[in-house]
């Protein structure tokens, strides 16, 4: 066994990254899809660790919506990594609350976002589901009996107001 510590400086070569930002503000889901396709084609991503940086408000559509499965799976990189973070829609947007009690926030976030939905007494539906997902579990009632009685009266509650 030899006593000396022999240091040998190895060099290893990592993976170049492309960093892209992609603005879909006003765009579809669709459009958006397409638009961050394009703009991944313009770039050289053979063999490198891609940065994606989706951002903007979506006209419509759900970010769930925009098919980065197939964004991804049609680069040819060794990595990609995805930021959808900023990435909104209009249907749900952010907003903050003032101060007030839980009844008056409640109302006032129900009243702020009606009209999101094309449904009929929206307000009334939406109050009566709050009352029933409030519901406590009864004493000695399984977790599976309490989900499915919850469930029940969700759909009861939604059908009879279709009505």
């Amino acid at each position: 066994m030899d006593d000396k510590l022999n240091v040998k400086r190895i060099p290893i070569k990592l993976k170049d990254v492309e960093s892209l930002n992609v603005d879909v503000d006003g765009l579809n889901a669709e459009d958006a899809s397409e638009h961050i396709k394009k703009a991944l084609g313009r770039k050289d991503a053979k063999d490198k660790i891609v940065t994606l940086r989706v951002y903007g408000q979506l006209k419509s559509g759900r970010v769930s919506d925009v098919n980065f499965k197939d964004i991804v799976d049609n680069l040819d990189c060794y990595a990609c990594i995805r930021n959808i973070n900023k990435l909104t829609t209009k249907e749900f947007e952010e907003f903050s609350v003032a101060d007030g009690s839980t009844d008056e926030i409640e109302e006032r976030i129900i009243k702020e976002h009606l009209g999101q939905f094309e449904i009929h007494e929206e307000e009334k539906i939406i109050k009566r589901l709050m009352e029933i997902f409030a519901e406590e579990k009864h004493e000695g009632e399984r977790n599976i009996d309490f989900e499915k009685r919850i469930i029940e009266n969700a759909m009861k509650a939604l059908r009879d107001e279709g009505k």
